[in-house]
């Protein structure tokens, strides 16, 4: 059923070159938009305990999600399945990854930062919109199945709450051995 999905989208929704590269385009930031947004925050002290964070989380996102999980999981990409969605690719100078389809990594990694950055931030659920955003890109080019951004937004969720849940952690213990240790 999931490439009944991605074959409607191919026949129905590709037919604006504007809307096309435009989501190219956001696919192409959104693999490492939350890097950059990181680093940036490095540099404020008002920011660099968030921006530690989304480095972690992504670190954390690219293991599992990539090197783990993608390497068990081994699940073929959409256009393994359906020969004519590589034509949509090859128009759009899209070079076919060779990593397995699930989970996706942009939403992994794009799920993961929003957390993180929604818990850090006041009115931060906004983050959320970029995330979704990203994510869907992935459907839109049929590079991923539903279910595949579905499996990476529940991934990137839990390793952005443990990363929260880490950094609470560190940050309580780290105050106690910072006022409980003796100086000789």
């Amino acid at each position: 059923m999931e490439i009944q999905v991605l074959q409607w989208v191919n026949e129905n929704l590709h037919s604006s070159d504007f809307i096309n590269h435009l989501f190219r385009y956001i696919t192409f930031i959104g693999g490492f938009v939350w890097l950059i947004v990181a680093v940036v925050f490095l540099f404020f002290k008002s920011t660099r305990r968030a921006g530690v964070m989304l480095i972690i989380g992504f670190s954390a996102s690219l293991i599992i999600g990539h090197y783990i999980l993608k390497s068990i999981i081994k699940a073929p990409r959409p256009f393994e399945i359906d020969s004519s969605l590589i034509s949509f690719l090859n128009y759009m100078h899209i070079a076919p990854p060779d990593s397995g389809s699930f989970p996706s990594l942009h939403a992994t990694t794009a799920f993961c930062c929003a957390i993180i950055l929604a818990h850090y931030f006041k009115n931060g659920w906004w983050f959320f919109i970029p995330a979704i955003i990203i994510s869907l890109s992935r459907i839109f080019l049929c590079l991923h199945y539903p279910c595949d951004i579905l499996g990476g937004m529940f991934l990137g969720s839990i390793v952005g709450l443990f990363t929260i849940y880490f950094a609470k952690l560190y940050k309580k213990h780290a105050k106690k051995d910072c006022f409980n240790h003796e100086k000789k």
